[in-house]
């Protein structure tokens, strides 16, 4: 599965999930698309790796939890950002600002959700018998809100790549051994 990162200023409103980055320490200030009593009634405490989906008109919201806003590192946010893709991969496009709420150094930010975001949605497929088409219902696009600069688009492109070796090297470890001969191998690695 291949998912299309692009940068954005801000949220665009045409997403199928609109996800927002909280952290448990602002919870009580969530972006005004929230209702703080409802997200509390939710169960939702803004810790690393949560998400609560909701709807809101036509489309879905999403509350991502980041943890304390001191304690945001770009592990934690590649966790956040990884959470968020298993809870919207049935959804087409997602909008977020993840980047933006994280604080941390933007092209470092960006290659964190793209990696996590990327990686998380990893599925081995030898051979696959099934007829069903997989990209059916499965997540495309992914809007980053923040910067739109070059140094941003060249994180993107960054990140991409090191997400490819690391689902290379997945497929290589999981390929049965006697189906992955010295010339497959070499054919896959060239």
């Amino acid at each position: 599965m291949t998912i299309s990162f692009t940068t954005a200023r801000r949220l665009p409103a045409n997403a199928a999930v609109v996800a927002y980055g909280i952290k448990s320490d602002e919870l009580n200030s969530p972006p005004e698309c929230f209702n703080p009593a409802e997200l509390k009634k939710l169960g939702f405490k803004g810790e690393l790796g949560q998400v609560q989906i909701l709807p809101e008109g036509n489309k879905l919201i999403a509350a991502v939890g980041l943890g304390e806003s001191t304690e945001i590192t770009p592990t934690k946010l590649r966790t956040a950002a990884a959470a968020l893709a298993r809870a919207t991969r049935r959804h087409a496009s997602v909008a977020t600002d993840l980047v933006s709420k994280s604080e941390i150094e933007t092209t470092q930010a960006i290659q964190s959700v793209v990696e996590g975001m990327s990686l998380s949605l990893y599925k081995f497929d030898y051979k696959s018998s099934s007829t069903k088409n997989k990209e059916d219902g499965v997540l495309k696009k992914v809007i980053l809100a923040g910067s739109t600069s070059a140094a941003a688009n060249s994180a993107i492109l960054k990140a991409t790549a090191v997400v490819e070796g690391v689902v290379l090297a997945r497929d290589l470890v999981n390929e049965p051994g006697g189906s992955l001969t010295p010339q497959v191998f070499a054919r896959k690695v060239t």
